[in-house]
């Protein structure tokens, strides 16, 4: 039985002589959040871009499509874009796009044009409503601040209508509402039948995940549910020790043990 829309085979990645990610293995299930969690330089980016092809890798990323299965090396860039929605954390562009430009540009690998027909105008202006920046879709995008821009591209992906959303750290640069906003909006995308698939550096922004993984040093250290996120296994991949404090609406958050000392 093929239990999952996206499985990692023994994926590997070097770069001169250096190995980044070492013989990764796992797989994700269709209609699911799910959360990479690592130091910096443990390897989080470097697997979203193999799982994009946008790096050279051995080992094989395979998606489920209806009953086929899909070798990520085997087909076109804009085949795999119909695929998987990427948001990158950083995003510039060279030309004076307006908001809605770029947000059109999702249908580019479907429609082989970005689609100012009026009704993929308002598919777009439905979008940036969701993520509550309709009123900036005539503003350049290169004017707005970073947080801003993040929330545009997380539009952009959501009308590439993809099954499969991949998101490099997407709450970089929002302040707390937005943080907030954006992860009830992953919840509502993952209702609508799509797989989200972020990375993280805050363990109390996974309570909504289905699937945990922890990465150390390029290599797969624990995958599951919250449960993992543990102090003794927060410790062992970021050298602290923390306290998981857990909330009266079902959430957490996670403490930083100050040690003391005598003065």
């Amino acid at each position: 039985m093929m239990d999952f829309i996206l499985k990692i085979q023994n994926l590997s990645v070097s770069y001169a002589k250096k190995n980044i990610l070492n013989n990764i293995n796992f797989s994700v299930k269709q209609n699911s959040i799910n959360s990479i969690l690592g130091p910096n330089g443990s390897g989080k980016s470097t697997l979203l871009k193999a799982i994009l092809n946008a790096i050279v890798f051995s080992g094989d990323v395979l998606i489920k499509q209806q009953d086929k299965i899909i070798n990520t090396k085997k087909i076109s860039a804009k085949e795999l874009a119909k695929l998987i929605a990427y948001v990158p954390q950083r995003y510039n562009i060279a030309f004076e796009f307006s908001v809605l430009d770029v947000v059109l540009m999702g249908l580019y690998a479907r429609s082989g044009f970005f689609g100012y027909a009026k009704k993929y105008q308002n598919l777009a202006s439905f979008s940036l409503e969701r993520l509550g920046i309709a009123h900036l879709k005539d503003e350049r995008f290169s004017n707005l601040s970073g947080g801003q821009k993040q929330l545009v591209l997380i539009a952009r992906a959501l009308i590439q209508q993809s099954q499969i959303i991949v998101l490099d750290e997407p709450v970089s640069g929002l302040d707390l509402g937005n943080q907030h906003n954006l992860l009830e909006l992953l919840e509502d995308i993952k209702k609508e039948g799509k797989t989200i698939i972020q990375t993280t550096h805050y363990p109390e922004h996974t309570y909504n995940s289905d699937n945990i993984i922890l990465l150390k040093n390029g290599k797969l250290f624990k995958q599951g549910d919250f449960e993992i996120l543990s102090p003794p296994n927060l410790k062992e991949i970021y050298g602290i020790d923390t306290q998981k404090v857990n909330l009266p609406n079902g959430g957490y958050y996670f403490c930083v043990c100050k040690n003391k000392t005598k003065s």
